[in-house]
């Protein structure tokens, strides 16, 4: 059965639920997170859990319905007053739920709905929560018909349809809400078609279209005039070059996503011009050295990403006043020890994936400056013993991924000064043996050793 949880609890359990909230660092074997989620931009809401207690009391919560939402397996969350201003159903994957039971919780603002069986009928609940800001709808079986539904939701702010099969009339539908102004519409059937409509709402401040295979550059020329858009993520070869240059009066965008798409060293120097950048994905993409060298005016960058890229270690002197910078991902570029030495200038640097990179043990003696870099990922590259004794120098470390590396259990003795190291990663590294892997554990007995 499912718990309530008081506002200091919703703080402590659910920290990535601030809309306000900082870009997570989620690691992985060989990469850190690709995702972004709408959460990690500024918008200037107030956080649900922040919401100030109105001054009238409200009346209280049907007990009835708050026990049959957790006999759903749905948890709730309460303000500071007592009042349930978060419902999560996310316990209830592929489970049917009841949401007339909403009627007795009429404050919510937040719903969480993502993964239940849901579908357009249910929606009709939704109409008397007049209060609802936040509504996620990913991986249900809501339609278009449902979005119709939802335009008698006036207080929306914030909707994720993430793989669900919504078209650019639903899309449309939605639009007509004046404050719903972030779309998360992830993997949704929407086209140039549907953002044709957004160029009457210059006040849209998220949208998110990863993986919407039919959006092309013709789709993001409707977007030059919203003007207030912060966050931003498209997918797919049809977006090119020629994207990027209606892209360039967007001077509020925080957030660009071109992962897999088209975009190489011209559609950089488009970029370029987004001063306020602070997250720039360009996985996969045809970028090369060249086109770094475009960006190297964005010093508010805080994470950029090349991975699977062109990239070569002629770039890094261009990232090099990149002063800012707090999380750096090069795995699978060309990039090498000559391209370290231009990134220890990057103090601000807490996460950096060098994975499957050109780097060897002679490189990494540039990063005993970056003082504050707790987050280091060798996966794949030519690293060895020589090596462990210039990332024993690395005292803020407090994971470590040295999988598939060429360490001894001579060498592994050099880790022993990391007293901050927390995790650490040394699967298939064959010269390893169960000897140097109890000296580690015995050395740092807080670490979890992934082997």
């Amino acid at each position: 059965m499912a718990r309530m949880f008081s506002q200091s609890a919703l703080v402590s359990k659910h920290p990535s639920l601030f809309l306000l909230a900082i870009l997570p660092i989620l690691l992985a074997c060989g990469c850190t997170d690709d995702s972004t989620e709408i959460s990690s931009v500024a918008t200037g809401a107030t956080p649900i859990a922040n919401q100030p207690v109105p001054a009238e009391p409200r009346p209280a919560d049907s007990a009835a319905a708050i026990k049959k939402i957790e006999d759903m397996y749905g948890e709730v969350f309460k303000a500071d007053d007592g009042i349930v201003n978060f419902v999560d159903f996310g316990g209830a994957f592929g489970e049917s739920v009841d949401l007339s039971v909403l009627s007795g919780v009429p404050y919510v603002e937040r719903l969480v709905l993502n993964g239940a069986s849901v579908s357009d009928d249910d929606l009709v609940h939704l109409k008397d929560l007049k209060y609802l800001k936040i509504l996620d709808l990913g991986e249900t079986r809501v339609s278009d018909a449902g979005m119709l539904t939802l335009k008698s939701v006036k207080s929306l702010e914030e909707i994720n349809l993430q793989r669900t099969d919504i078209t650019d009339a639903g899309f449309g539908h939605l639009l007509a809400l004046p404050k719903l102004r972030r779309f998360k519409m992830v993997r949704c059937k929407i086209s140039d078609a549907g953002l044709a409509l957004v160029k009457d709402r210059t006040d849209i401040i998220v949208l998110d279209l990863k993986e919407c295979i039919n959006v092309s550059d013709a789709g993001l020329a409707h977007l030059a005039g919203v003007k207030d858009l912060k966050f931003l993520r498209v997918w797919g070869s049809q977006i090119t070059d020629q994207g990027m240059v209606y892209l360039v009066g967007l001077a509020k965008l925080v957030h660009l996503g071109l992962d897999d798409t088209k975009v190489g060293d011209a559609g950089m120097v488009s970029i370029g011009k987004l001063k306020n950048l602070e997250n720039l994905e360009m996985y996969q993409t045809g970028i090369t050295s060249a086109g770094i060298e475009s960006i190297a005016g964005l010093h508010k960058l805080k994470y950029l990403k090349v991975r699977g890229t062109l990239v070569g270690s002629t770039a890094m002197n261009a990232l090099a006043n990149m002063t800012a910078l707090k999380r750096l991902d090069l795995s699978e570029t060309q990039v090498g020890d000559a391209g370290l030495a231009d990134l220890s200038k990057l103090t601000s640097i807490q996460d950096l994936n060098l994975w499957a990179t050109q780097v060897t043990d002679a490189g990494l003696s540039h990063l005993t400056s970056l003082t504050n870099l707790t987050i280091l990922n060798l996966d794949q590259t030519h690293v060895g013993d020589e090596g462990l004794i210039q990332i024993g120098k690395l005292s803020t470390l407090k994971n470590l991924i040295l999988r598939s590396t060429q360490i001894t259990d001579d060498g592994i003795e050099h880790l022993s000064t990391l007293t901050n190291l927390e995790d650490l990663n040394v699967e298939f590294c064959t010269s390893l043996g169960d000897t140097g892997k109890k000296r580690i554990q015995e050395k740092l007995p807080k670490v979890v050793l992934t082997q």
